[in-house]
Protein backbone atom coordinates (compact mmCIF):
# COMPACT_ATOMS: atom_id res chain seq x y z
CA UNK A 1 0.00 0.00 0.00
CA UNK A 2 0.80 3.60 -0.58
CA UNK A 3 1.95 5.83 2.08
CA UNK A 4 0.41 9.59 2.90
CA UNK A 5 3.49 10.77 1.59
CA UNK A 6 3.24 9.17 -1.36
CA UNK A 7 -0.08 9.74 -2.06
CA UNK A 8 0.35 13.38 -1.56
CA UNK A 9 2.98 13.40 -4.27
CA UNK A 10 1.23 11.25 -6.98
CA UNK A 11 -1.70 13.70 -6.44
CA UNK A 12 0.36 16.09 -7.36
CA UNK A 13 1.78 14.36 -10.40
CA UNK A 14 -1.90 13.22 -11.72
CA UNK A 15 -2.78 17.45 -11.35
CA UNK A 16 -0.23 18.09 -14.14
CA UNK A 17 -0.88 14.76 -15.96
CA UNK A 18 -4.83 15.12 -16.27
CA UNK A 19 -4.25 18.71 -17.37
CA UNK A 20 -1.94 17.76 -20.20
CA UNK A 21 -4.70 14.88 -21.55
CA UNK A 22 -7.53 17.55 -20.98
CA UNK A 23 -5.60 20.63 -23.11
CA UNK A 24 -4.35 17.83 -25.20
CA UNK A 25 -7.45 15.85 -25.86
CA UNK A 26 -5.54 12.41 -25.41
CA UNK A 27 -8.01 10.26 -23.72
CA UNK A 28 -10.07 7.63 -25.71
CA UNK A 29 -14.07 8.36 -25.57
CA UNK A 30 -14.54 4.56 -25.22
CA UNK A 31 -12.88 4.11 -21.63
CA UNK A 32 -15.52 5.25 -18.95
CA UNK A 33 -13.67 4.19 -16.12
CA UNK A 34 -11.71 6.60 -13.42
CA UNK A 35 -13.15 9.41 -15.65
CA UNK A 36 -14.43 12.36 -14.44
CA UNK A 37 -18.33 12.93 -15.05
CA UNK A 38 -18.27 9.26 -16.31
CA UNK A 39 -19.77 6.05 -14.46
CA UNK A 40 -21.11 2.09 -15.19
CA UNK A 41 -24.30 3.93 -16.29
CA UNK A 42 -22.66 5.60 -18.93
CA UNK A 43 -20.86 2.40 -19.98
CA UNK A 44 -24.25 0.66 -20.37
CA UNK A 45 -26.40 3.51 -21.95
CA UNK A 46 -23.97 3.25 -24.87
CA UNK A 47 -24.39 -0.39 -25.05
CA UNK A 48 -28.09 -0.32 -25.33
CA UNK A 49 -28.13 2.75 -27.39
CA UNK A 50 -25.96 0.82 -29.79
CA UNK A 51 -28.58 -2.29 -29.29
CA UNK A 52 -31.47 -0.09 -29.60
CA UNK A 53 -30.17 1.55 -32.89
CA UNK A 54 -29.83 -1.42 -34.04
CA UNK A 55 -33.41 -2.89 -33.86
CA UNK A 56 -34.85 -0.27 -35.21
CA UNK A 57 -36.98 -0.42 -38.34
CA UNK A 58 -39.62 -3.08 -39.54
CA UNK A 59 -38.57 -6.74 -38.37
CA UNK A 60 -36.68 -7.65 -41.55
CA UNK A 61 -34.31 -4.98 -41.45
CA UNK A 62 -33.56 -4.98 -38.18
CA UNK A 63 -30.12 -6.16 -37.52
CA UNK A 64 -28.30 -7.86 -34.40
CA UNK A 65 -25.96 -6.22 -31.90
CA UNK A 66 -23.28 -8.94 -30.18
CA UNK A 67 -21.60 -7.96 -27.59
CA UNK A 68 -18.49 -10.00 -26.29
CA UNK A 69 -17.49 -9.19 -22.95
CA UNK A 70 -13.66 -9.61 -22.27
CA UNK A 71 -12.27 -10.71 -18.95
CA UNK A 72 -8.86 -9.60 -18.15
CA UNK A 73 -6.82 -11.72 -15.42
CA UNK A 74 -4.98 -9.62 -13.31
CA UNK A 75 -5.27 -7.17 -14.95
CA UNK A 76 -3.71 -4.20 -13.20
CA UNK A 77 -0.51 -5.92 -11.51
CA UNK A 78 0.13 -6.87 -15.30
CA UNK A 79 0.79 -3.76 -16.91
CA UNK A 80 4.61 -3.50 -17.77
CA UNK A 81 6.05 0.05 -16.64
CA UNK A 82 7.73 -0.05 -20.12
CA UNK A 83 4.42 -0.02 -21.43
CA UNK A 84 3.52 2.57 -19.74
CA UNK A 85 6.50 4.99 -20.03
CA UNK A 86 6.07 4.32 -23.84
CA UNK A 87 2.16 5.14 -23.70
CA UNK A 88 3.06 8.89 -21.79
CA UNK A 89 5.75 9.63 -24.16
CA UNK A 90 3.37 8.93 -27.30
CA UNK A 91 0.51 11.14 -25.63
CA UNK A 92 3.37 13.64 -25.77
CA UNK A 93 3.51 14.24 -21.54
CA UNK A 94 6.25 16.63 -21.01
CA UNK A 95 9.73 14.69 -20.87
CA UNK A 96 10.49 15.75 -17.04
CA UNK A 97 6.90 14.45 -16.07
CA UNK A 98 7.38 11.41 -17.54
CA UNK A 99 10.92 10.92 -15.60
CA UNK A 100 9.66 11.97 -12.83
CA UNK A 101 6.50 8.75 -13.68
CA UNK A 102 9.42 7.13 -14.52
CA UNK A 103 11.22 7.15 -11.34
CA UNK A 104 8.47 7.16 -8.60
CA UNK A 105 7.75 3.61 -10.16
CA UNK A 106 11.20 2.06 -10.55
CA UNK A 107 12.58 -0.18 -7.66
CA UNK A 108 10.07 -1.58 -6.27
CA UNK A 109 9.84 -5.09 -4.39
CA UNK A 110 7.35 -7.27 -2.78
CA UNK A 111 7.31 -9.04 0.01
CA UNK A 112 5.60 -12.98 -0.71
CA UNK A 113 4.60 -15.95 1.36
CA UNK A 114 4.77 -16.51 4.74
CA UNK A 115 8.86 -15.94 5.23
CA UNK A 116 8.06 -12.56 3.33
CA UNK A 117 10.66 -13.30 0.47
CA UNK A 118 11.40 -9.75 -1.08
CA UNK A 119 10.82 -9.76 -5.23
CA UNK A 120 11.42 -6.98 -7.72
CA UNK A 121 8.71 -6.20 -9.44
CA UNK A 122 8.67 -4.22 -13.56
CA UNK A 123 4.85 -4.18 -14.04
CA UNK A 124 1.77 -3.20 -12.26
CA UNK A 125 0.15 0.06 -10.72
CA UNK A 126 0.42 0.38 -6.87
CA UNK A 127 -1.78 -0.67 -5.16
CA UNK A 128 -4.15 1.87 -3.28
CA UNK A 129 -2.48 4.71 -5.50
CA UNK A 130 -4.12 7.78 -6.70
CA UNK A 131 -2.09 7.86 -9.99
CA UNK A 132 -2.77 4.01 -10.84
CA UNK A 133 -5.89 4.38 -12.45
CA UNK A 134 -4.75 7.73 -14.57
CA UNK A 135 -1.51 5.36 -15.62
CA UNK A 136 -3.66 1.96 -16.69
CA UNK A 137 -5.86 4.57 -18.72
CA UNK A 138 -3.11 5.72 -20.72
CA UNK A 139 -1.73 2.63 -20.94
CA UNK A 140 -5.05 1.40 -22.15
CA UNK A 141 -6.20 3.71 -24.43
CA UNK A 142 -3.90 2.10 -27.05
CA UNK A 143 -6.02 -1.11 -26.77
CA UNK A 144 -9.18 1.54 -27.35
CA UNK A 145 -8.29 3.44 -30.24
CA UNK A 146 -7.80 0.44 -32.35
CA UNK A 147 -8.79 0.63 -35.27
CA UNK A 148 -11.58 -1.11 -36.02
CA UNK A 149 -14.16 -2.39 -39.62
CA UNK A 150 -17.73 -0.25 -39.40
CA UNK A 151 -19.82 -1.76 -37.71
CA UNK A 152 -17.63 -2.66 -34.57
CA UNK A 153 -16.46 -1.10 -31.60
CA UNK A 154 -14.78 -1.31 -28.20
CA UNK A 155 -16.16 0.01 -24.65
CA UNK A 156 -14.89 -0.41 -21.90
CA UNK A 157 -14.90 0.07 -18.36
CA UNK A 158 -11.35 0.34 -16.65
CA UNK A 159 -10.03 -3.23 -17.89
CA UNK A 160 -13.33 -4.62 -18.92
CA UNK A 161 -13.70 -4.42 -22.28
CA UNK A 162 -16.58 -5.09 -24.30
CA UNK A 163 -16.26 -5.61 -28.28
CA UNK A 164 -20.04 -4.42 -29.81
CA UNK A 165 -20.54 -5.33 -33.27
CA UNK A 166 -23.41 -4.32 -35.74
CA UNK A 167 -24.67 -7.21 -38.64
CA UNK A 168 -27.72 -8.36 -40.07
CA UNK A 169 -27.14 -12.20 -39.03
CA UNK A 170 -25.19 -14.43 -37.37
CA UNK A 171 -23.13 -15.56 -40.03
CA UNK A 172 -21.80 -12.23 -41.11
CA UNK A 173 -21.52 -11.46 -37.13
CA UNK A 174 -19.17 -14.12 -37.57
CA UNK A 175 -16.65 -13.09 -39.93
CA UNK A 176 -17.08 -9.45 -38.92
CA UNK A 177 -16.19 -9.89 -35.29
CA UNK A 178 -13.82 -12.87 -35.00
CA UNK A 179 -11.03 -10.91 -36.87
CA UNK A 180 -11.27 -7.98 -34.09
CA UNK A 181 -11.26 -10.28 -31.22
CA UNK A 182 -8.04 -12.15 -32.45
CA UNK A 183 -6.64 -8.55 -32.93
CA UNK A 184 -7.46 -8.09 -29.14
CA UNK A 185 -6.11 -11.36 -27.64
CA UNK A 186 -2.86 -10.23 -29.66
CA UNK A 187 -2.62 -6.86 -28.45
CA UNK A 188 -3.29 -8.17 -24.76
CA UNK A 189 0.01 -10.92 -25.71
CA UNK A 190 2.30 -8.56 -26.57
CA UNK A 191 1.52 -6.42 -23.93
CA UNK A 192 1.86 -8.76 -20.86
CA UNK A 193 -1.85 -9.11 -20.28
CA UNK A 194 -3.98 -12.91 -20.60
CA UNK A 195 -7.50 -13.16 -21.97
CA UNK A 196 -9.59 -15.59 -19.66
CA UNK A 197 -11.67 -17.22 -22.36
CA UNK A 198 -13.09 -19.24 -19.39
CA UNK A 199 -14.97 -16.39 -18.34
CA UNK A 200 -15.31 -14.38 -21.91
CA UNK A 201 -19.39 -13.92 -22.26
CA UNK A 202 -21.53 -13.41 -25.75
CA UNK A 203 -24.69 -12.50 -25.87
CA UNK A 204 -27.27 -10.95 -28.98
CA UNK A 205 -29.41 -8.24 -28.21
CA UNK A 206 -32.23 -8.07 -30.91
CA UNK A 207 -35.90 -7.84 -31.49
CA UNK A 208 -35.62 -10.26 -34.28
CA UNK A 209 -37.42 -13.22 -33.61
CA UNK A 210 -35.29 -15.79 -35.71
CA UNK A 211 -31.54 -15.37 -35.81
CA UNK A 212 -28.69 -17.95 -35.86
CA UNK A 213 -26.39 -17.35 -33.16
CA UNK A 214 -22.78 -15.88 -34.25
CA UNK A 215 -19.72 -18.70 -33.58
CA UNK A 216 -16.68 -16.78 -31.79
CA UNK A 217 -13.56 -17.77 -31.29
CA UNK A 218 -11.00 -15.97 -28.14
CA UNK A 219 -7.82 -17.32 -28.35
CA UNK A 220 -8.69 -20.98 -29.81
CA UNK A 221 -11.68 -21.09 -27.72
CA UNK A 222 -14.82 -21.33 -29.07
CA UNK A 223 -17.28 -18.82 -26.87
CA UNK A 224 -21.03 -20.09 -26.66
CA UNK A 225 -23.65 -17.41 -26.74
CA UNK A 226 -26.00 -16.61 -23.87
CA UNK A 227 -29.44 -15.47 -23.12
CA UNK A 228 -28.61 -13.55 -20.55
CA UNK A 229 -25.31 -11.79 -19.56
CA UNK A 230 -24.40 -9.75 -16.37
CA UNK A 231 -22.36 -6.15 -17.72
CA UNK A 232 -20.84 -3.71 -14.82
CA UNK A 233 -23.77 -5.12 -12.22
CA UNK A 234 -26.84 -5.00 -14.96
CA UNK A 235 -28.33 -8.18 -15.88
CA UNK A 236 -28.50 -8.05 -19.97
CA UNK A 237 -31.15 -10.53 -22.17
CA UNK A 238 -31.36 -10.86 -25.42
CA UNK A 239 -34.80 -9.22 -26.06
CA UNK A 240 -33.69 -6.35 -23.58
CA UNK A 241 -36.46 -6.92 -21.19
CA UNK A 242 -34.81 -6.47 -17.64
CA UNK A 243 -36.98 -8.97 -16.14
CA UNK A 244 -34.51 -10.73 -14.90
CA UNK A 245 -32.23 -7.75 -13.61
CA UNK A 246 -35.12 -6.67 -11.59
CA UNK A 247 -35.97 -10.14 -10.36
CA UNK A 248 -32.18 -10.39 -9.28
CA UNK A 249 -32.38 -6.45 -7.62
CA UNK A 250 -35.59 -7.26 -6.13
CA UNK A 251 -34.41 -10.40 -4.07
CA UNK A 252 -30.95 -8.54 -3.19
CA UNK A 253 -33.12 -5.61 -1.93
CA UNK A 254 -35.15 -7.72 -0.11
CA UNK A 255 -32.39 -9.94 1.68
CA UNK A 256 -30.35 -6.67 2.76
CA UNK A 257 -33.28 -5.05 4.41
CA UNK A 258 -34.10 -8.69 6.10
CA UNK A 259 -30.64 -8.51 7.06
CA UNK A 260 -31.12 -4.82 8.78
CA UNK A 261 -34.73 -5.99 10.23
CA UNK A 262 -33.14 -8.53 12.21
CA UNK A 263 -30.64 -6.08 13.72
CA UNK A 264 -33.43 -3.96 14.84
CA UNK A 265 -34.62 -5.91 18.15
CA UNK A 266 -30.89 -5.22 19.09
CA UNK A 267 -30.73 -1.67 18.72
CA UNK A 268 -33.82 -0.41 20.59
CA UNK A 269 -36.45 -0.99 18.02
CA UNK A 270 -37.44 0.49 15.10
CA UNK A 271 -37.56 4.43 14.48
CA UNK A 272 -38.07 6.81 11.86
CA UNK A 273 -33.71 7.20 11.29
CA UNK A 274 -33.49 3.10 11.00
CA UNK A 275 -36.23 3.16 8.62
CA UNK A 276 -34.65 5.44 6.61
CA UNK A 277 -31.05 3.51 7.12
CA UNK A 278 -33.21 0.74 6.16
CA UNK A 279 -34.53 2.24 3.14
CA UNK A 280 -31.89 3.53 1.69
CA UNK A 281 -29.63 0.34 1.95
CA UNK A 282 -32.57 -1.51 0.19
CA UNK A 283 -33.29 1.13 -2.41
CA UNK A 284 -29.54 1.40 -3.49
CA UNK A 285 -29.93 -2.17 -4.15
CA UNK A 286 -32.83 -1.94 -6.52
CA UNK A 287 -32.16 1.38 -8.20
CA UNK A 288 -28.79 0.74 -9.06
CA UNK A 289 -28.74 1.89 -13.06
CA UNK A 290 -32.52 2.40 -12.86
CA UNK A 291 -32.22 5.81 -15.24
CA UNK A 292 -30.83 3.38 -18.11
CA UNK A 293 -32.79 0.16 -17.87
CA UNK A 294 -35.95 1.40 -15.78
CA UNK A 295 -37.38 2.91 -19.00
CA UNK A 296 -37.32 -0.16 -21.52
CA UNK A 297 -40.78 -1.95 -20.39
CA UNK A 298 -42.12 -0.56 -17.67
CA UNK A 299 -45.68 -2.72 -18.07
CA UNK A 300 -42.96 -5.59 -17.25
CA UNK A 301 -41.92 -4.20 -14.42
CA UNK A 302 -44.67 -2.83 -13.00
CA UNK A 303 -46.32 -6.95 -13.33
CA UNK A 304 -43.69 -8.42 -11.41
CA UNK A 305 -43.70 -5.76 -8.67
CA UNK A 306 -47.30 -6.62 -8.09
CA UNK A 307 -46.54 -9.89 -7.45
CA UNK A 308 -43.59 -9.04 -4.18
CA UNK A 309 -46.52 -6.96 -2.37
CA UNK A 310 -46.71 -9.47 0.68
CA UNK A 311 -43.03 -10.08 1.30
CA UNK A 312 -42.25 -10.37 5.45
CA UNK A 313 -40.01 -7.40 6.51
CA UNK A 314 -39.26 -6.71 9.86
CA UNK A 315 -42.90 -7.57 11.34
CA UNK A 316 -44.59 -5.40 9.11
CA UNK A 317 -45.25 -5.70 4.87
CA UNK A 318 -42.65 -4.40 2.36
CA UNK A 319 -44.21 -2.85 -0.62
CA UNK A 320 -43.09 -2.16 -3.74
CA UNK A 321 -44.38 0.18 -6.43
CA UNK A 322 -43.53 1.16 -9.73
CA UNK A 323 -42.36 4.73 -10.39
CA UNK A 324 -41.20 6.58 -13.36
CA UNK A 325 -37.33 6.28 -12.91
CA UNK A 326 -37.70 2.94 -11.11
CA UNK A 327 -38.79 0.34 -8.93
CA UNK A 328 -38.79 2.14 -5.33
CA UNK A 329 -39.17 0.24 -2.26
CA UNK A 330 -40.75 1.73 0.87
CA UNK A 331 -40.64 0.35 4.69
Amino acid sequence: MVDSAGKLLERLILTRLDEHLDTTGQRSANQYGFRRGRSTEDAIARLLETAQGAALGAVQHRDLCVAVSLDVSNAFNSAAWRKIDAALRKKNVPAYLVRLIRSYLQDRSILVGEALIRRNTTCGVPQGSVLGPALWNVFYDDLLEMETPHGVQLVAFADDVCVLGISRNGEFATTLMNPILGAVADWMSSNGLQLAPAKTEVIVLTRKHLFNDPELIVEGHAVPVKRSMRYLGVELDTRLLFTKHVHQASAKACESALAIGRLMPNVGGPSQRKRALLGTVANSKMLYAAAIWATQEEDDYIRYVQKCADLPLANEKAIFVACSGGVMLFC
